[in-house]
């Protein structure tokens, strides 16, 4: 492999060590963008600066702003697990702030992309509704209790975790994968060999694609590899089946930063942790990679045993543990067949030779078995509202279709807005053009039947010596099938 400069200046030196000298065609701005490509801008930027080579402003700019951004996350971070502490949970920060206190000279040199906390799996969910009252929001849609413990099952290769954005807009992942025989006290790093499985475990992730990922590797190897129990690191990767993983990792160190294998990491080394190897340290540098490379899927497949395979497999013909928190959720078999039918809409939206028809197997596989009910019965209304215009008269047509069925107007369920939406939908699949007025009446219809009472409000206005007319529904004082934005032009007429 062609050690380009950017390996060179991707480690701090060690004391008293000055970085190699910058050789070859790579000038210092081509050399700093593919060590931001890579992950790796800090630590090559330090050392550019140590042998004094002139920047453009834009690269201290964005230092600076590295530098900045890892003190915040800092602060964050306290500010978190002293929460967490205080409440008695079991949480400590695992990689981020420690691990660049641990590896690197100070917090500019590497960057940090988010706060990783880790939890015993019993008390995520505890930790993390008290994160929900620190003001943390869910990336997603929130987690109940159902989806929670789902969640938390999911097997080791599954990368399973809880994703947040604090108020301050940092990133907040919630990890419970620690492989170590008890979980650490305060400092996941002094447990050295279950430490130096997830750092393993983490690159190959990512298909050790970032070269950050890599020099956390290859920094905690030279401080530790010495005083590691070999023996009781290699039990544990065989155990949570991460043994092809952690050799390709030491496999692509050594390529990378041209060193020998220690005894210890050669003893699991195996052909196809060899070919591994050599297909991630030959796509790290590369420009092309190839098609699989997009889907993360695909590149979990190729890090996974057989037996790791055949699990995924098994497991994605099943609901995914956030299906359970999705609005509507009543019952298992309602999970099951929601999840089948968005597989079969995505089947279908594959054959479709056009995109808008793409698109729309795609959104349709949203629906859930209640919106395909409302869905043919607003289709069905439409027609039945577009027969009645010529031959009903209107005051009658608009009893029929506001009459609540029960009498009551207090029920709320489920979410007008939703149904309205469904509407137009239907109109807008009908063959025939359905204008405003008969929208607004099947809406009123279906609203009425569900027991929510709500009124249809008629307006007009003046545009250019003509008379427009425009319908609408309203339900507690606003607007449900129209945006807004039209409804203050036109002049409501009196109810007679």
């Amino acid at each position: 492999m062609q050690r380009p400069s950017v390996l060179s200046f991707c480690l701090p030196p060690p004391p008293g060590v000055s970085p190699p000298p910058l050789a070859g065609p790579l000038d210092p701005d081509s050399l700093l963008r593919q060590a931001s490509s890579l992950n790796a801008f800090p630590a090559v930027y330090h050392n550019l600066c140590a042998q004094g080579v002139s920047l453009d402003p834009a690269w201290h700019d964005r230092f600076r702003h590295n530098y900045v951004h890892n003190m915040a996350l800092q602060q964050e971070e306290a500010r978190l697990l002293a929460a967490l502490r205080r409440a008695g949970l079991a949480c400590c920060a695992i990689k981020g702030v420690g691990l660049v206190e641990l590896l690197y000279p100070d917090l500019s040199w590497r960057a940090i992309a988010d706060i990783d906390l880790l939890a015993r799996p019993d008390q995520v969910e505890p930790a993390y509704f008290l994160l929900k009252d620190l003001a943390l929001q869910d990336a997603a849609l929130p987690w109940n209790a159902a989806s929670l413990a789902r969640q938390v099952a999911q097997p080791d290769y599954a990368f399973a975790e809880l994703v947040l954005t604090s108020p301050r807009g940092a990133l907040v992942e919630m990890h419970w994968d620690w492989p170590g025989e008890t979980f650490p006290p305060d400092n996941p790093a002094g447990d050295a060999e279950p430490f130096l499985l997830y750092l393993c475990r983490h690159a190959g992730k990512h298909f050790w694609s970032s070269l950050q990922n890599l020099s956390d590797l290859e920094l905690y190897l030279r401080r530790a590899g010495d005083q590691l129990d070999w023996g009781r690191f290699w039990r544990l990767a065989r155990q949570h089946g991460w043994e092809r993983v952690c050799t390709t990792g030491f496999e692509v160190c050594a390529t990378v930063f041209e060193r020998p294998l220690r005894p210890g990491e050669r003893q699991k080394a195996s052909p196809a942790a060899r070919r591994l190897s050599r297909c991630a340290a030959g796509m790290l540098l590369s420009e092309t990679r190839p098609r699989w490379w997009r889907s993360k899927p695909l590149r979990l497949l190729r890090i996974y045993t057989w037996r790791q395979r055949l699990g995924r497999g098994l497991r994605w013909l099943a609901p995914p543990p956030w299906h359970w928190n999705q609005p509507g959720t009543r019952s298992t078999a309602g999970v099951w067949l929601r999840r089948y039918r968005r597989l079969g809409f995505q089947v279908l939206a594959r054959l479709v030779p056009y995109r808008r028809w793409r698109i729309n197997m795609e959104k349709a596989g949203d629906l859930s078995g209640r919106d395909w009910l409302c869905l043919v019965r607003a289709l069905w209304t439409l027609s039945l509202v577009r027969l009645a215009f010529p031959l009903v008269p209107f005051d009658r047509l608009q009893r029929w279709a506001g009459t609540v069925r029960g009498g009551s107007a207090a029920i709320t369920s489920p979410d007008p807005a939703r149904t309205a939406w469904l509407v137009d939908v239907a109109a807008n699949l009908h063959p025939a053009p359905m204008l405003c007025l008969a929208r607004s009446l099947t809406l009123v219809r279906l609203l009425a039947r569900r027991g929510i009472a709500t009124e249809l409000k008629l307006g007009v206005r003046l545009e250019k010596q003509n008379l427009q007319a425009h319908a609408w529904v309203e339900w507690q004082g606003r607007p449900l099938n129209d945006a807004g934005r039209a409804v203050p032009r036109y002049a409501e007429l009196a109810r007679p």
